[in-house]
């Protein structure tokens, strides 16, 4: 795991950064709450940081979850004006590359119908790699099983 300081504590990154040109995102599950971070790459000063909203846990499927937790553990992704990052608390998040600012939210933890006509639980949006953009959708796994996740299994896809 690679790791950064925020103030006098450092903070690991567990699954991945990403870059837009400008600024390295860097989202980590330590920082009680998890937090996103907006890094100068020549620098390592942080421009901004947003920490994972207080209420999560408490809104939405989530609340019906007692190990649920403020984590930001999925790889962050970008698109230009754009960070997407998921948490361990079902949320999915757009942020404004520039503030921080979260622009929309989608609360993943409900029931789906499948495709293939199956049903589904979506679950916390894991750590095991991030959101995919490509071609104005973008993807979202949800569902993780663990000690400290939301258990669910699917792939949900979104148009931008």
């Amino acid at each position: 795991m690679a790791g950064f300081w925020a103030g006098r504590r450092p903070l690991s990154v567990q699954w991945g950064t990403s870059w837009d040109g400008r600024r390295l995102y860097v989202a980590s599950w330590q920082a009680k709450p998890g937090t996103l971070f907006a890094l100068d790459p020549t620098t390592g000063h942080i421009l901004w940081s947003n920490p994972n909203p207080s209420d999560g846990c408490t809104t939405g499927g989530a609340a019906a979850f007692p190990q649920c937790n403020l984590s930001l553990a999925a790889a962050v992704t970008t698109s230009p004006g754009l960070v997407y990052e998921g948490s361990i608390d079902g949320k999915m998040r757009i942020y404004n590359s520039s503030t921080g600012g979260i622009l929309w939210q989608y609360d993943t933890i409900r029931q789906y119908t499948g495709v293939n006509g199956l049903t589904a639980s979506g679950g916390s949006i894991p750590g095991v790699g991030g959101a995919v953009v490509s071609h104005g959708q973008l993807y979202v796994q949800s569902g993780f099983t663990s000690s400290w996740g939301i258990p669910g299994h699917v792939l949900l896809c979104f148009g931008l």
